[in-house]
């Protein structure tokens, strides 16, 4: 193989090697509107295209055509470099830069340009030798070149001062990008600065490994999808404020949310945590981690604001621990508790006194009554009283609402048998027509306190919605860790319109229950942290309560 044809193969190389930067500009088309993408496809055609022209250069025979296209390389080199920095800037900061910050980098550009187009004599000279050429740099090339370099550096400091910052696939796609950088510029400026022909010009490799670390970090890494800088901008966009304070208790960095309700500003990165919360108390325990949750309130002008303050730890550096303090605005959720209270108070004492009192009254007006009129309308006032009586029964298990949702039982361990033979015994006294059968095994379970009334209640259910000679069986299935309560009738079975409401957890006002006995079993179950079912069966209605087993 001769010297000449030598040239000749690397220009062939040369052009392949640039072609599957269309594979590349097109995987990247469809995110090309995310920050710094565009950037990145200019460079990348650009580069691709100066790599083409150089190997074009190698088999042209026209010295002049040649002496054009090495002019015309320069000028793609110099967009290449200057669109890789603006990419890297974009993806460093994670902002659209602005045409302001543009202008002031195309100045010397455009000089050595306009000097390369007007003189290229003053730029540099193309000298041809035994088929091949060898270039001489002048005075604008000069500061065309040292320009390029001061931009290549800048473009890789801006990189290591991301990977210095960064964690994760963000550090593995700042990691990638640097190490083809750095050896792009390396084999791009190997043939200025060392004796190295033009014909074996090692940018091509350059552009291989630019592709090919790019294509496998879009895949790999999410490349361009997770910015590295977009933790800080989602840093500020989080609704809930965020302090970060170090091993010493120190703030060292806050978001827009903290800055602005606790007036923040860079004065107080440094100081201690303590120092600069000073006014709220409740948050010292918090910032020396002797708790990890609290309620914080803050007096405004006009009103309170309540927030729910968490801390949580973080490690940076060499084995040091820092501490994360997020504060969550729940006015709203203490504003609507607090009226939920108040509201459940009132719906306690109309409901549960009152009426009670009042239904009380009637009752006895019309219990005194009865033996002083005719059959007929004694029967009348027998259905009017057990109306009444219905009402006096949901007052009572209004009572029980308001405990079981208030919260004021705790779970504890339970003699299963016991809890149900003493129901049992209660219910055969109010309901002597009915068969009551107790098959439930002694064994211990966690439940709340007057767990029993979850029994009463599938009890009731079975005995007042089916024929006087109803039998309703209770028994019970031990697991290991659980036990199934099982209350089961032989009743015409319970209505779907029943089950639905509380299998989708609400009523409306075309599917609900008619009372609130079914509520009130399925409350007391998982107030004990157990699990609630209840299904029509071919032979009546099956209530079953899972619990957990002491």
């Amino acid at each position: 193989m001769s010297f000449v044809e030598l040239p000749q193969i690397m220009g062939v190389l040369m052009i392949l090697g640039s072609l599957p930067a269309v594979y590349l500009v097109n995987s990247l088309w469809d995110i090309r509107y995310n920050v710094s993408v565009r950037w990145f496809v200019i460079s990348v055609v650009t580069f691709s295209l100066w790599v083409f022209v150089l190997g074009t250069t190698l088999l042209v025979p026209s010295e002049r055509v040649v002496a054009g296209l090495l002019y015309f390389a320069r000028i793609a080199g110099i967009v290449t470099t200057l669109s890789i920095f603006f990419f890297v800037l974009e993806y460093t900061t994670g902002e659209t830069i602005s045409v302001r910050t543009i202008v002031p980098f195309l100045l010397v550009p455009a000089t050595t340009v306009g000097a390369l187009l007007v003189s290229p004599e003053s730029f540099m000279t193309v000298r041809f030798d035994d088929g091949s050429y060898s270039l001489v740099i002048n005075q604008f090339g000069s500061v065309h070149i040292a320009y390029s370099l001061l931009l290549h550096v800048m473009s890789l400091t801006l990189l290591l001062r991301s990977y210095l910052v960064t964690s994760g696939n963000q550090r593995k796609q700042v990691t990638l990008i640097f190490a083809w950088y750095a050896l792009a510029v390396v084999t791009v400026f190997v043939p200025v600065f060392t004796p190295v022909p033009n014909y074996t010009n090692p940018g091509i490799f350059g552009l291989l490994l630019l592709l090919v670390a790019t294509t496998y970090s879009l895949r790999k890494f999410g490349l361009f999808t997770v910015n590295p800088q977009y933790k800080t901008h989602m840093f500020d966009e989080i609704g809930e404020s965020v302090v970060i304070l170090n091993a010493v208790g120190s703030v060292i960095d806050f978001n827009q949310p903290a800055a602005e309700l606790f007036e923040l500003d860079d004065h107080h990165l440094g100081q201690s945590g303590t120092a600069v919360f000073a006014e709220y108390p409740d948050l010292e325990e918090l910032i020396e981690g002797e708790v990890s949750k609290r309620t914080v309130t803050q007096q405004t002008e006009t009103d309170q604001r309540y927030f729910a303050a968490t801390t949580s730890p973080f490690t940076y550096g060499r084995g040091l621990s820092g501490t994360i303090l997020v504060l969550r605005d729940i006015t709203p959720i203490e504003r609507q508790e607090r009226e939920l209270d108040v509201l459940r108070q009132v719906f306690a004492r109309v409901f549960r006194h009152n009426m009670r009192n009042e239904l009380n009254v009637i009752r006895g007006h019309i219990r005194n009554i009865q033996p002083e009129i005719g059959d007929d309308l004694a029967r009348e006032l027998q259905v009017a009283d057990r109306s009444v009586e219905r009402l006096l029964d949901h007052s009572k298990k209004a009572r029980q609402i308001e405990e079981i949702v208030g919260g004021g039982y705790e779970n504890h361990s339970q003699s299963l048998s016991r809890i149900a033979t003493e129901v049992v015994s209660d219910c055969r006294e109010r309901y002597p027509d009915a068969t009551i059968v107790d098959n439930v095994d002694d064994v211990s379970v966690t439940a709340v306190s007057r767990f029993g009334r979850a029994i009463e209640n599938a009890i009731e259910n079975a005995v007042e919605h089916n024929p006087d000679s109803v039998v309703v069986e209770l028994s019970s299935e031990v697991h290991d860790d659980t036990v199934t309560l099982v209350v089961e009738d032989d009743g015409v079975g319970i209505a779907e319109t029943e089950i639905q409401p509380l299998k989708e957890g609400r009523e409306t006002d075309l599917s609900h229950i008619s009372g609130v006995g079914l509520w009130l079993m399925k409350w007391y179950v998982e107030k004990s942290n157990g699990t609630f079912d209840i299904k029509r069966t071919e032979s009546g209605t099956r209530v079953e309560m899972w619990l957990n087993r002491d």
